[in-house]
């Protein structure tokens, strides 16, 4: 574990704060007592979240267009939905020949990074 003290100012109440850091757990020591907090991460993994054949947003935004629907069948790198984040489109590839299973998202949702999208079914395509 390491420790670190800050001297900080909070709502014109000043004091001493010890830091202490241990695995992925953050303890905060003051005069009032002790609170700890558990560092998540920011950007899950892609696949942490979401069903078998779940495409995920790989970074948090906003959707500007759903280019499919339930039942289309799409080949590999087809668009499928195009995403905003940081004031850049990003498009959101099938990487597999497949049918659309479930689309779990609408133009104008706000998504964070990991959230399910779409849902392909892979199947071969004659």
């Amino acid at each position: 574990m390491t420790a670190s003290t800050a001297d900080l100012e909070m709502n014109g109440v000043r004091g001493l704060y010890e830091f202490v850091r241990g695995g992925n757990r953050v303890y905060i020591h003051d005069r009032f007592g002790s609170t700890a907090f558990d560092e998540v991460e920011r950007f899950p993994a892609p696949d942490a979240r979401g069903s078998r054949g779940s495409l995920v947003a790989p970074m948090p935004g906003s959707v500007q267009r759903v280019l499919v629907e339930v039942g289309s069948v799409v080949t590999r790198g087809e668009p499928l939905l195009i995403l905003e984040a940081m004031k850049m489109e990003h498009t959101v590839t099938s990487p597999v020949d497949g049918v659309v299973a479930e689309v779990l998202v609408a133009n104008g949702d706000q998504v964070e990074a990991g959230a399910a999208l779409v849902v392909m079914q892979q199947e071969q395509i004659s």
